[in-house]
């Protein structure tokens, strides 16, 4: 790709048509310009407007045989050709005899998104942040490079966007509708109601919308349910039932009555669901949390179990840093002697104050994340209100306070010695792995709160509708029980976690990737070959600490590695036993595990495979 400019291209005398038409003319002014010769490059101008791409190209190609080198005609030509798909002879056109230091905010989204369908989407990221550059913005380039964002977990990155693409007259419902979406995706139900509410009304229609109406209006009463108000829910719902049936309507309607205690409703909805609900037994269930204390009611003896785990010890608000064992001394950085750390301990708030040569840069701690087992990280604010993850994390294996891992040794900004400056998106990615709801986290609103670290709803989803079914003994429990999942869903349940943010992994050979437990699973013959019979939940026990025992381990895979065994599990015709040591030794040959994998943490490979190199 050729080298990125920032300014548009010439536009042909020939607009000038255009633009009278456009502000309106006289029946004598339309008169004289229509005896006017057409040419090919009006018409193929005209074809585009109208979005007929087909013959935009064709006319555009006849000016071009007559003159290769008309800078309108090459642009209409590579536009079109890239509305028609044919990406390759776009990015020609755009790259060989355009030039992006020529090409508008369009021109940008159209190359942008022909990268991503050739599967391109770093390149295509570069075309899109480059085209965002220009003003007026494109919309499509906003809501494109926004969808592009929201993939990848950056969410207030997309949600700026949805933002912009809002006051652009015209796309007002788009980007509302946009901005609504994202709300829901980062568990803000209450804003994401808000967006909705207002994209319905600047367009019941949301014409050109990603979303219609119906599929806009059951994410609203989603959020509705999820807030508690299901009076607004239900007449939301059955707006969306007047157009026709609709499974998923009646399934959250037989949420919204269930909710209220109207059994009967319920049942009767619940039936014209039509197993909605069955089918997908991920389904996040539309209700408002209850916290984890009020599942200990029932389910005393997991929750106990549970919150003696490391998972309910994975995170620590600013209510519970008056506990941490700080450093009763400064700390001289382990890279740079010149660099000195302070922590103060005040009530229940940390400051760290970080001395660069005669500098001192200063933070209130907001969080501390990890159980300990392994080791502790402090997230927080510095002078300015900006978030940094502090430069000193303290580890478990002997080492106490040293660099947090991922920060550079020598900095090039003297205030990266403090800590590394932390957007928004990466502390709720935070937030979304150590706490039950990143959302009523970051806030320190809602019941989910009040859980130690990661809580029940984390993975069961929220249960108020459960503690309705239950106290009413409906026959749908409403809650995600994932003892029953399929065994993708179950390792797409803690690969939320357990993976890098869902991604797959590439490299193998990267020994840093074993901390992905489930990314590194699935490559395993074990998993592709059993058809659905191991998953995380075959070894582990999500209410409990992970087995130590090295026999416990050797006993699941000998479940189906037996020689004696007569049907093993999965379809499998054939299990083999291992020809070196049928009976044990499993976990050293076939999962060892791998020291300092990253900085001072060790890790068992998941991808369970004949290691050669041992």
């Amino acid at each position: 790709m050729p080298k990125v400019g920032k300014s548009i291209g010439p536009q042909s005398k020939a607009t000038i048509l255009g633009i009278v038409l456009a502000i309106g003319v006289g029946v004598a002014g339309w008169k004289a310009w229509s005896t006017l010769p057409v040419g090919p490059l009006e018409k193929a101008r005209a074809s585009y407007a109208r979005k007929d791409w087909q013959a935009a190209w064709a006319l555009a190609s006849e000016r071009l045989r007559s003159d290769p080198n008309d800078f309108d005609a090459l642009l209409i030509s590579a536009r079109a050709t890239a509305r028609l798909g044919r990406d390759d002879l776009a990015q020609t056109i755009y790259d060989g005899r355009i030039g992006m230091e020529r090409m508008n905010g369009e021109d940008f989204f159209l190359l942008g998104a022909g990268l991503i369908r050739q599967d391109k989407v770093p390149m295509a990221m570069v075309a899109l942040e480059q085209g965002l550059k220009i003003e007026p913005p494109d919309p499509e380039l906003l809501q494109e490079l926004a969808r592009i964002y929201a993939l990848s977990d950056s969410l207030s990155k997309a949600t700026g966007l949805a933002k912009r693409l809002a006051e652009i007259p015209g796309w007002e419902a788009r980007g509302e509708l946009l901005g609504g979406i994202l709300a829901a995706e980062r568990s803000d139900p209450a804003d994401s109601a808000r967006h909705i509410d207002l994209a319905l009304k600047k367009d019941a229609r949301l014409y050109g919308a990603t979303a219609s109406p119906s599929v806009a209006r059951k994410l609203l009463a989603r959020g509705r349910l999820q807030l508690g108000e299901t009076s607004v829910s239900k007449g939301i719902l059955e707006t969306v039932l007047a157009n026709g049936p609709d499974n998923e309507a009646e399934w959250l309607l037989s949420r919204a009555f269930l909710i209220e205690g109207n059994l009967p409703a319920a049942s009767a909805a619940l039936g014209r669901s039509q197993g909605y609900g069955d089918d997908t037994a991920a389904v996040r269930e539309p209700s408002p949390y209850v916290g984890a204390a009020k599942c200990a009611e029932c389910h005393s003896a997991i929750h106990g179990s549970q919150q003696k785990s490391l998972h309910a010890r994975t995170f620590g608000p600013t209510s519970e840093l008056g506990r941490l064992k700080l450093p009763d001394r400064p700390v001289v950085d382990p890279d740079s002697k010149e660099v000195v750390h302070t922590y103060k301990q005040e009530a229940d708030r940390v400051r760290v104050e970080t001395r660069v040569g005669d500098r001192t840069y200063r933070a209130l701690v907001e969080y501390a994340i990890g159980s300990g087992d392994r080791g502790l990280t402090l997230i927080g604010r510095d002078e300015a209100g900006d978030y940094r993850e502090l430069r000193l994390s303290h580890y478990n294996d002997g080492s106490g306070w040293d660099r947090t891992t991922g920060h550079s040794p020598t900095p090039h900004d003297p205030a990266a010695y403090l800590g590394e400056p932390l957007p928004p998106d990466a502390v709720r990615r935070c937030l979304h792995c150590h706490t039950t709801d990143a959302h009523e986290a970051e806030e320190r609103v809602g019941l989910t709160v009040a859980d130690h670290s990661i809580g029940c709803e984390r993975c069961h989803g929220p249960g108020g509708g459960h503690v309705k079914a239950v106290e009413t003994h409906f026959p749908d429990l409403a809650i995600a029980r994932p003892q029953h999942f399929s065994a993708p869903k179950v390792i797409q349940l803690c690969g939320q976690c357990h993976s890098p943010r869902g991604a797959a992994i590439g490299d193998s050979s990267d020994r840093s990737n074993v901390r992905f437990q489930a990314s590194m699973l699935i490559k395993s013959r074990c998993y592709t070959e059993s058809e659905g019979a191991l998953t995380c939940l075959t070894c582990h026990n999500p209410h409990r600490d992970a087995e130590t025992s090295v026999s416990f381990y050797e006993s699941k895979c000998l479940s189906c590695h037996d020689p004696r065994a007569v049907e093993p599990k999965g379809k499998s015709a054939h299990v083999a036993s291992c020809p070196v040591n049928a009976k044990t030794d499993c976990l050293k040959c076939h999962m060892p595990v791998v020291k300092d994998a990253v900085p001072h943490s060790s890790f068992s490979d998941h991808n369970i495979r004949i290691h050669k190199n041992l």
